[in-house]
């Protein structure tokens, strides 16, 4: 049941700081769904201060293609200075507000960049870094599978192709050895840019080709090759599978450290390993690109104490690297930020790896919730000290087996609603039509109104 309350709480806090310009009130607690933890209330305060701080980041810009959207607190409406928007920060945003698409506009806040980089449609607002590696096609998958919304995706796969056209658009690395991703592109010519800096701890002996770009990519093969299916394009289907394919084999062949058992960069002049271990190999895991086998032995090796793990994981870089910073974590030298640790969560989960998934995401929203009760102001960070239960420098053990009653109220897909509470072992659902729930890898059907079920 933990695994609801895990995957709602950790999309909630990515990072959302507070802004300037909110909408009036706070959203409409009745249209959102309520978690149920008897034993610790605390973490129930904290979710609710997640979606107060969302509400703080809806804003208007009638200059972009769509608004209202989610603002990453960069634009000032008043002064109309520095006004910029960014794919990561949105994407991710948009993973939380899957959660109450019929209030949030995450989803469609994604149109301000398909338009603008694709179909130069004028934008009020800069796009930073276009050549991003982009997630969306995983976002759009997470959002069908709640609203089945099979307009927008048939929109996003056939009428604009606007998935496999971003796909190109970031695709110039299939001219370059070993045929990878870079960093990123001169936009005058199909050629990779010379002169970007990018993560200094990353880059400390040389140009770098960037595990994470190329998994990205293998990322979005994989969720357009499925969107495609949904909506019956079989020549993009067809055309995913044979792209997802390739990245596989780019990714174990050239990436794939046998020694570590891990994915890393590469040094562009030698193509050697760069063994510095950051959440970044976990992009592949994500895109399910290791056996599980293999996986399983990257999350032993990465996620060990002295590397990424221990009672505070998903460090920037491992513990035992020479760029690491105990005291705070100094930005990507350990600070954990949340976004990566998200999506470290979910490739352990894709993985098949749920039990660690749960227990490192339990670690996690321990210390979120220690800084948020102990710190003023009393929010939710950007990024967390990798030693001590703090914020990290420059940045503004939980038992996963309860007690009392867990679980979720008013959560809603397509046109369902349901509950999904449990207590002392007996899981008490209510719901408006029938549905069928994964629970523990296992199918099981929900009737419509009121049944329950012994959580085994």
């Amino acid at each position: 049941m933990n695994k609801w309350i895990f995957s709602i709480l950790v999309a909630a806090l990515l990072g959302l700081a507070q802004a300037a310009y909110a909408l009036p009130g706070t959203p409409d607690r009745e249209q959102l769904p309520e978690p149920v933890y008897d034993e610790q209330p605390g973490y129930v305060d904290l979710y609710w201060k997640a979606w107060d701080l969302a509400w703080d980041h809806v804003k208007e810009d009638e200059g972009l293609v769509q608004s209202p959207y989610m603002d990453e607190a960069w634009y000032s409406l008043t002064t109309g200075k520095d006004g910029r928007i960014w794919i990561w920060d949105t994407e991710f945003m948009a993973l939380f507000c899957k959660y109450a698409p019929q209030v949030f506009p995450g989803i469609q806040s994604l149109d301000n960049f398909y338009g603008p980089i694709l179909d130069g449609k004028p934008s009020s607002q800069i796009i930073h870094h276009p050549d991003n590696p982009a997630f969306f096609p995983w976002v759009e998958w997470e959002y069908y599978k709640f609203t089945g919304d099979r307009a927008r995706i048939d929109t996003l796969i056939t009428v604009k192709g606007y998935l496999p056209r971003f796909y190109d658009f970031f695709r110039v690395y299939q001219d370059f050895e070993p045929h990878t991703i870079w960093e990123c592109y001169d936009p005058s010519a199909d050629k990779p840019a010379l002169d970007k800096k990018g993560n200094l701890v990353r880059k400390d002996n040389g140009s770098i080709l960037w595990v994470d770009a190329l998994g990205e990519q293998a990322l979005a093969a994989l969720y357009i090759q499925k969107l495609a299916a949904e909506v019956g394009n079989k020549e993009v289907e067809k055309r995913f599978c044979g792209e997802y394919k390739r990245l596989c084999d780019l990714l174990n062949r050239y990436y794939w450290d046998k020694q570590d058992h891990c994915y890393y960069d590469l040094y562009e002049k030698d193509r050697t390993p760069t063994r510095i271990l950051t959440p970044a190999s976990f992009w592949a895991m994500l895109a399910q690109v290791p056996s599980r086998a293999n996986a399983q032995k990257m999350a032993r090796f990465a996620l060990s104490d002295e590397r990424l793990g221990g009672e505070r994981p998903w460090k920037s870089v491992s513990a035992s690297d020479k760029a690491f910073v105990k005291d705070g974590g100094q930005y990507w030298r350990g600070g954990i930020w949340l976004p990566t640790a998200y999506m470290g969560i979910k490739a352990l989960e894709a993985s098949g790896q749920q039990a660690l998934a749960d227990k490192t995401a339990a670690k996690l929203l321990r210390q979120i919730l220690a800084v948020y009760q102990d710190f003023e102001p009393h929010t939710i960070w950007e990024c967390y000290d990798p030693s001590a239960d703090k914020p990290a420098l420059d940045k503004k053990g939980w038992d996963v087996c309860s007690k009392g009653k867990v679980g979720l109220r008013r959560l809603r897909f397509d046109d369902i609603q349901t509950d999904l509470v449990c207590e002392n072992g007996i899981v008490t659902v209510r719901s408006n039509a029938p549905y069928t729930l994964l629970l523990n890898g296992k199918k099981k059907n929900i009737p419509a109104g009121e049944s329950s079920f012994k959580l085994k």
